[in-house]
């Protein structure tokens, strides 16, 4: 997520970047006393936060995620009822249907620790339907939802979109949410396209909050 929250950086007055890590992602080892639930990161989120000296600085924060960890995000936000500035969350799983077989397929084969416990996460494990849009049916600040369009995977897309198009649909519309879609991308359109999603997210703050940056200066390189 560095690379997003740089991009970001860029075009904002942000003073601080902090960047978190799920149990077994990253250089975070797995922890197998946390609580594998969506609200259950959500909570480990907001230690960590804490852990930092960060957590009362939500309200004026820009929430950045991708995939599961979008998801989280949303959810550690209205754990404690935060308004933050803003949300850009790419590709979050709206639920564990047909859009997150390529993802379910993947955790099968590692059999591993964090691989089983994130199956368990989605819902696979038991065979259960999982529903996560309702972390998007109601959002108390601006949110936008970036997805792909690519639904099968190819060599320049390996990875296709979980999103699937009824998903998106059936999110009630709502004048803090805003949906974004790409073609030619798949679960990794903010990650691949994150400057265009940066100036976007600008351009979209600044009407928002009825113009309060009059004036800017936008680099190109």
């Amino acid at each position: 997520m560095q690379p997003i929250s740089q991009a970001v950086a860029r075009y904002l007055p942000i003073s601080r970047q902090v960047h978190l890590e799920l149990p077994g992602h990253g250089r975070r080892p797995w922890d197998a006393d946390t609580t594998l639930t969506i609200e259950g990161l959500a909570r480990d989120v907001l230690e960590q936060l804490k852990f930092k000296n960060v957590e009362h600085e939500l309200e004026n924060s820009i929430l950045v995620g991708e995939s599961t960890g979008a998801l989280v995000l949303a959810a550690a936000a209205a754990l404690i009822d935060a308004r933050p500035l803003a949300g850009l969350f790419g590709e979050p799983p709206l639920s564990n249907g047909y859009g997150m077989r390529q993802v379910r397929l993947s955790l099968e084969r590692q059999n591993t620790d964090i691989s089983s416990a994130m199956q368990n996460v989605f819902g696979w494990s038991t065979n259960e339907n999982r529903d996560f849009s309702y972390l998007f049916t109601d959002p108390k600040y601006l949110s936008l939802i970036i997805h792909g369009l690519q639904r099968t995977s190819n060599n320049a897309v390996p990875v296709h979109s979980v999103i699937e198009q009824h998903e998106i649909d059936a999110i009630p519309s709502h004048r803090n949410l805003l949906t974004c879609a790409m073609e030619g991308c798949g679960h990794r359109v903010l990650q691949n396209k994150r400057q265009y999603w940066a100036l976007m997210l600008k351009s979209v703050l600044m009407a928002y909050y009825s113009g309060e940056w009059r004036r800017t200066k936008i680099p190109y390189s």
